[in-house]
């Protein structure tokens, strides 16, 4: 470090705004490169994810499509004009397509399926064959149908179609984990651009500027020129501020969000989590965070604020809470410590998004499957 610190010095000494220029063009080069290699990561990731996203919404309408044709062979079986026969082909045969494309990978360009799920494929291809079968020998032959071999074909297939559903959702958050690190190496990258770029442009620069300032203030003209740049640098500081005062806002309004000291008492919250909860900003601050969750526990975001080890660390976790009217709802909640400068823990930043529609949904679908 000391001969890094001597030779900025040397640097400083023989260098011309010539140099300088070149280094901070070159530097400025590196940054832009970055930026656009992040986004060509981040814009393939992204399409990545889309197409996990759909596969996995296809896999879970092979199960869903199973279940139905299952429901409706067994309801023919005693009502007969209760179902509808020509819209039961056509369920079977979409079935049948969608199955063919997700067993070959063929559903969308790139190959999505690892040999873990091909294997899956071939040991459910005789069960799915067996349903299929069955079933197309009913709807075309009037066949009849052996019920009990039928049902356990049929329970067998769910089985291993949950299997690989939960594989496809496996396989979407590893991408997930690889993007995050990619973000990760570039943002250190341009950390390294930017602090070479300090020490070898903005440090020489400044320290010229030093040396130069008597004859500058000599000068009238000079002088209008400087306050000239100084109002520049003001103008865009003011931009630079409203930016980051409209990206405050739309946060704010985006999320439910919430600030806490290192023990978990809210310090600030934000009109939308007055409004889940039915509290005001009065009636939370000071108060610990999700205090007003029924049955006397305590919300397990206190196992990780009071983990010494941990507790510095990026938190995620689903919550469940209670709000002033005694009605529930659910909480994907991200909490985010906040270091100050003496590398102490100043305050926690919690960020929530309102997860109760999915986690009702979730449980009526658990119910309808239990009942089915």
């Amino acid at each position: 470090m000391k001969k890094l610190s001597l030779w900025i010095k040397s640097f400083v000494k023989a260098g011309s705004i010539k140099q300088i220029y070149s280094i901070y063009i070159s530097a400025f080069a590196l940054i832009a490169l970055v930026a656009v290699l992040s986004q060509v990561f981040i814009q393939r990731y992204l399409q990545d994810q889309a197409q996990d996203s759909f596969l996995i919404n296809v896999s879970g309408k092979q199960r869903m499509l199973s279940q139905k044709i299952t429901k409706n062979i067994l309801l023919y079986q005693m009502l007969p004009s209760k179902v509808d026969k020509d819209l039961l082909k056509k369920d079977l045969k979409y079935w049948k397509k969608r199955h063919l494309e997700l067993r070959n990978g063929t559903l969308i360009p790139s190959k999505f399926n690892t040999a873990k799920i091909d294997s899956m494929y071939r040991s459910m291809e005789p069960l799915f064959y067996s349903i299929h079968s069955k079933t197309y020998n009913f709807l075309e032959k009037s066949k009849p149908i052996d019920i009990e071999s039928f049902t356990q074909s049929s329970s067998e297939y769910l089985e291993i179609m949950d299997a690989i559903v939960n594989e496809y959702d496996k396989n979407e958050k590893g991408k997930i984990n690889k993007l995050k690190n990619i973000e990760l190496w570039l943002a250190a990258f341009l950390l390294f651009i930017l602090t070479l770029e300090m020490l070898l442009v903005f440090l020489p620069l400044i320290r010229m500027i030093g040396r130069n300032l008597n004859n500058l203030l000599q000068s009238e003209k000079k002088a209008k020129d400087l306050a000239f740049n100084l109002k520049l640098v003001n103008i865009d500081l003011k931009k630079r501020n409203k930016l980051i005062t409209d990206t405050n806002l739309a946060l704010d309004k985006a999320v439910l969000l919430i600030k806490t000291d290192p023990l978990g008492n809210i310090i600030y919250t934000n009109q939308q989590y007055c409004d889940l909860t039915k509290y005001t900003k009065e009636e939370l601050i000071g108060k610990p965070i999700f205090y007003n969750n029924v049955g006397g526990k305590e919300s397990i975001i206190y196992d990780h604020i009071r983990d010494q080890k941990m507790n510095r660390k990026v938190w995620q976790e689903e919550i469940h809470d209670t709000a002033f009217d005694k009605t529930s709802f659910w909480l994907y909640v991200t909490l985010f410590p906040v270091i100050n400068d003496e590398g102490e823990l100043y305050e926690y930043l919690v960020i929530c998004n309102d997860i109760t529609k999915r986690k009702v949904a979730e449980k009526e679908l658990e119910a309808l499957n239990e009942k089915r």
